[in-house]
């Protein structure tokens, strides 16, 4: 709907009789006004009360909305016209129902019609039912209640004008200008320019007949939502002894700029996370590559994003881990075993190692050698050797020595 839109509320209760009388009805309409092309939507905004304690005022309510709806609809013709035409007929239908059928015989309703094109409200009506704007810490009547000088509200006999009394019926069009009352001045604006925040409310006098316009402006100002204030000004209108039928429509406005930069800025978010997707995708994948369970679902997803050639191939950066620079310490184990080569008288042979200097750990000879010296007296055992090593991580550095063994036989 061009530049704003509007969040909606309504509710309607039944008083004392048993059949609620009121009807009411809000829908967007599409208003061409006699030219050529698509033409705009606009929010149409209608609520009727039949006349108490006659038989027929739910009918009549009924028709009201109904027919109006149609006619605003089916015509052709500018906003005014159009709103004006439409409640004229349902006058109309109105009228002739109750000639033809004798127990709906004089039913009557009020209507109170809005609306709004872009941001302006238009406003038509007929009896004492009331369209407000709650703007800031006021409540505007915008329309004058059709009853006679010193009658009661709500009553058949003390309305100037209400819907089916007679064939053709005179219809308010526009509104009071804001900050004045109808016996202030006559003069009547076509149409109000919206503003954000701003509440339009169409109700019934069943409402107004207990609350006061600065009650009324209290509890929509301080409604969350223009349903929650639908509830509350019922509530509290019933709270105050009211009996008769209740109807509230609100339309609370908001300018769409506000929602248009939001959007911008959202649009531009993305924008750039779209751009900055390679890397992203990667991180993604790279950290997914731990757990390959999900990596195998995952996996086929990033590739359709994004080419995986761009990420694929990306290296994996891993931290290192801290390195223990000391120098390990190992323990060297020798288990000698001496096999002659020709028999030789038994002997005691005592092997003494003698202990030599040997480098550092890190020039450790591949395979410790051990060479004896025999005694000329003897045969010569060729002595063979096996170790193991044992390493042995501490922080402490030692070095490694190799044995040399010098058989020597014993008497």
């Amino acid at each position: 709907m061009g530049k704003t839109r509007y969040v909606s509320g309504f509710l309607s209760d039944a008083g004392r009789t048993a059949k609620n009388q009121d009807a009411y009805d809000m829908y967007d309409a599409k208003l061409t006004d006699g030219r050529s092309g698509p033409g705009r939507m606009v929010t149409v905004a209608i609520a009727s009360d039949g006349i108490n304690g006659h038989q027929g005022g739910d009918t009549a309510s009924e028709l009201a909305v109904s027919v109006a709806k149609s006619a605003f609809n089916d015509l052709d013709a500018p906003l005014l016209e159009r709103m004006q035409l439409s409640i004229q007929r349902a006058n109309r239908e109105i009228n002739e129902k109750s000639l033809k059928i004798p127990k709906l015989r004089g039913m009557g309703c009020t209507v109170i019609m809005a609306v709004v094109d872009d941001d302006k409200l238009y406003v038509a009506h007929v009896g004492d039912s009331r369209a407000y704007l709650v703007r800031g810490g006021s409540a505007y009547q915008l329309t004058e209640d059709h009853v006679r000088s010193g009658g009661a509200r709500g009553s058949m006999s003390q309305l100037s004008r209400r819907l089916g009394r007679a064939r053709r019926v005179s219809v308010d069009l526009g509104c009071i200008p804001l900050g004045k009352s109808s016996r202030q001045s006559a003069e009547r604006v076509s149409s109000i320019q919206l503003q954000r925040g701003d509440t339009v409310l169409l109700c019934t006098d069943g409402l107004t007949n207990e609350l006061s316009d600065e009650y009324i402006q209290q509890i929509v100002s301080n409604a969350r939502t223009p349903q929650a204030a639908a509830q509350r000004l019922i509530s509290k209108a019933r709270a105050a002894g009211g009996t008769d039928d209740i109807t509230a429509l609100l339309l609370r406005w908001q300018d769409r700029r506000r929602r248009n930069i939001l959007l911008i800025i959202a649009i531009l978010i993305c924008a750039l996370l779209w751009f900055n997707r390679v890397p992203i995708i990667g991180g993604i994948h790279a950290t997914l590559q731990s757990w390959p369970t999900i990596h195998k679902y995952v996996h086929p997803i990033l590739a359709s994003l994004v080419p995986e050639k761009t990420w694929a191939e990306e290296p994996t950066v891993h931290q290192e881990p801290s390195v223990n620079t000391a120098t390990p310490t190992i323990e060297m184990t020798a288990t000698i075993t001496l096999q002659p080569t020709v028999p030789i008288s038994p002997t005691k042979v005592v092997v003494q190692p003698i202990d030599t200097p040997t480098p550092p750990a890190t020039a450790i000879p591949a395979t410790p050698t051990a060479t004896g010296t025999p005694i000329p007296e003897t045969a010569t055992p060729t002595p063979t050797a096996s170790f193991t090593l044992i390493p042995v991580n501490t922080p402490t550095q030692v070095t490694l020595a190799t044995p040399t063994f010098t058989p020597r036989p014993t008497n």
